[in-house]
Parts: structure tokens; sequence; C-alpha cells
């Protein structure tokens, strides 16, 4: 009975396995088919206009939040113009951590790629970003591997959105819950949306080699069906030899 039992589990793992092996045959696939006729490029591409029209946007309401405390001492509505801000901050983060994922799955279709250089921890003011950037240039150095080091960069972006959006939006929530009495967390606000700026500059650097590095593997792709054509028109021109080499002897 209890071998019985191992069996049916033994069964039912392998039952698990070839399905999950069958879809992710068919994301692969579906993947491939993106590459090639060119919709990832440009859905990657138009995600990074979108989110440099989003940035302009917020930038925008910053500005009006800090003139608003500043010239007219309104800090309640400030305050408010703020959080406003900070939701469009979370959802334009939000999807760039998405993008990063995304990038992340169609790069290892990839062959070579060159990764940009780990971050740079001077280029943040956060001190959790700070750490995290010395650890991605330690962890950098000791992989050797260019597409294992441009996933790594994936991975601490999308690690270091997910810390700005949290402290960001604990200061936020803190300067809505007292406008007169947090001014001083205004300078918090300010770092963090700073630090953002700098990571969706790293986001677009880290876009920038994928996508040279898609082009490289479309056009090593459509080599390859230029000789696979030829050949096959080789072996078509054969095959119609051998009939009338037949009936003249």
């Amino acid at each position: 009975m209890r071998l019985f039992l191992v069996f049916l589990i033994f069964a039912a793992g392998a039952m698990v396995f070839m399905l999950l092996a069958r879809r992710r045959e068919e994301d692969v696939e579906e993947e491939w088919e993106k590459l090639l006729n060119h919709e990832a490029v440009e859905l990657f591409e138009a995600a990074m206009q979108y989110s440099k029209m989003q940035l302009n946007l917020i930038d925008l309401i910053f500005g009006t939040a800090r003139s608003i405390r500043d010239e007219q001492e309104d800090y309640e509505r400030a305050a408010r113009t703020l959080s406003m801000g900070y939701k469009s901050v979370e959802d334009l983060g939000n999807g760039l951590v998405g993008q990063l994922a995304a990038m992340s799955r169609f790069s290892r279709m990839l062959g070579a790629i060159t990764p940009p250089p780990p971050l740079l921890p001077s280029s943040f003011r956060l001190s959790h970003l700070v750490q995290l950037s010395y650890m991605h240039r330690k962890l950098d150095s000791l992989i050797r591997e260019p597409l294992l080091r441009f996933k790594l960069r994936l991975c601490v972006l999308a690690k270091a959105l997910r810390l700005t959006l949290f402290v960001m939006g604990r200061r936020v929530a803190e300067i809505v819950a007292r406008p007169r009495a947090t001014l001083h967390l205004w300078d918090h606000v300010e770092a963090c949306y700073a630090d953002f700026h700098t990571l969706h500059r790293e986001y677009g650097v880290s876009l920038g080699a994928l996508l040279a590095s898609l082009e490289a593997a479309r056009a090593r792709l459509r080599l390859i069906g230029d000789w696979l054509a030829r050949l096959e028109g080789q072996e078509g021109g054969d095959d119609q030899e051998d009939p009338n080499n037949q009936k003249n002897p």
C-alpha cells in the first residue's frame, strides 16, 4: 500500500512537470514570435516613451506642491498635491518593475549581451539604495557570465524601485496626516524622488542594452533564415534535375 502511494505521488509529480514544461515551451514560442516580428521592441520603446512623459508630468505636480507650500503656505493643499504626485510615482514605479521582469524574460533568449556597469553608490541619496548598490557592485565583480550580470542588474533595479516607493510612501503618508508638523519630511520625499529619477535613468540604460542585443539577435536569425532558404532552393533544384537525368541516360 505504501509503495502504491509513492507510485501515485511520483506519477502525479511527473504529470505536473510535463504540463509545466509544455506551458513553458508555449511561452517561449510566443516570445520568439514577438521577437521576430518587432512586437517586443516596439512595446519596450513605447513603454520607455510613456514613462518619460509620465515623469515629466510628475515633475510638474511636485513643483506645484512645492509652490503651494512655499508661496501660498497652504500646507494642507500642498500635502494633498504631494500625495497625488506620489500615487503617480507609485503607478509608474510598479510599471517599471513589470517592464524589468519582461526584460529579464526576453534576455534569456539572447546568445550574447553586454551588461551596463553596476549601479554607482554615489548616485543615490537614500542609505538603503547606497548599500544596495555597493552589494550590486560586489556581486557583479564575482559573476563572469554577461547574461547573469545583466539579469542581476535588472533584479537590483526592481528591488531598488520597491524600496524607494516604500520609503517615499511612508513619508508622504506622514506629511498628509500632519501637514504643518512634518515640513522637514519634504526633504526626505525629494531625496526619494531624486533617486527615483536615477533609477528611471538606469532602467533606460538597461533597456538600451537589451534592445541592442535584440537587434543583433534578429540580424543573426535573418542570416540563418536566408541560409536555410538558399539551402532549400538548392535541394529543390537538385530534385528537378534528377528526372531529366533519368530521361536522358
